[in-house]
């Protein structure tokens, strides 16, 4: 086992962290293209923004070697207008995968209600995840706090795979109305994969309940402790659970976008329904 503040390994999973606002580069860029050029059979990859000149090039030279698949947000851009869940379409992720010759292998997801395909993950050979909270953009890679995980387990893998093969499937949609998610199953050993010594349960959203909102709160609830960290907090059951964490003591840390979090502070004081910041 190895771990610093650049990143961590165990056996089958290794994870980088970047941010070029607290000077940590876990070097994201080349770990992904590195993943994607030791793709010996098959890349599935699914990807909400998709620009960063290394990454296409990668996806360039594996294109004729292995089975490549690409999906991403087709929707049109959005106006920025602000509130709790603003996040703009940007610009310019058909024109270069167009521009780079792997239209063909690409297939833009389109969904109903205006929401977003806002997966960032590839499948290698059905038996390797990479995934995270970043884009494939100079930003998401480079500049921004973001985190990415290389994990290698084929049981993952078939949970990633039919996941994929559900968002490209011509019938996908969201639904227009959240639905209560089944809580009994929620956090049991049916979900839970085992890498090494690490224990994983892996959420989906775009189902339209609240299933991993009541996934969150349930851990949060058994915790003493936390940490945090997250551009925007605006779901009101996770804010709720966090409540029982007194503010200012050392069982609740956190670090958010300021930016991001003023609608929901600005809420937080006109209505009872979204509790006060805690961090």
């Amino acid at each position: 086992m190895s771990h610093s503040v650049t990143g961590f390994s165990e056996p089958g999973l290794d994870v980088y962290f970047q941010s070029a606002r607290a000077k940590v580069d876990g070097k994201a860029t080349n770990h992904l293209v590195q993943f994607i050029q030791s793709a010996q059979k098959t890349l599935d990859c699914a990807i909400y923004d998709l620009k960063d000149h290394d990454v296409v090039n990668a996806l360039k030279s594996v294109a004729d070697k292995v089975t490549l698949r690409i999906a991403y947000d087709g929707g049109k851009q959005k106006t920025v207008t602000g509130g709790p869940s603003l996040d703009p379409k940007p610009k310019g992720t058909a024109q270069i995968i167009e521009e780079a010759g792997l239209s063909k292998y690409a297939t833009p997801i389109h969904v109903t209600g205006g929401h977003l395909m806002h997966s960032k993950y590839i499948i290698r050979d059905d038996d390797t995840v990479w995934t995270g909270s970043g884009n494939w953009t100079y930003g998401g890679l480079d500049l921004q706090d973001n985190n990415f995980l290389a994990l290698s387990s084929m049981p993952l893998a078939d949970v990633y795979k039919a996941n994929f093969e559900t968002v490209i499937s011509k019938s996908h949609t969201h639904p227009t109305k959240s639905r209560k998610a089944n809580t009994a199953s929620l956090l049991s050993s049916e979900r839970t994969i085992h890498i090494g010594k690490i224990n994983v349960s892996p959420y989906f959203s775009g189902g339209g309940t609240e299933e991993i909102e009541n996934a969150v709160g349930a851990l949060i609830n058994k915790a003493k402790k936390v940490r945090i960290m997250a551009m925007l907090i605006s779901d009101t059951g996770i804010l709720q659970a966090l409540r029982k964490f007194k503010p200012a003591s050392e069982d609740i840390e956190g670090v958010v976008d300021p930016h991001e979090m003023k609608q929901v502070m600005y809420l937080s004081r006109g209505t009872s329904k979204i509790p006060p910041a805690l961090f």
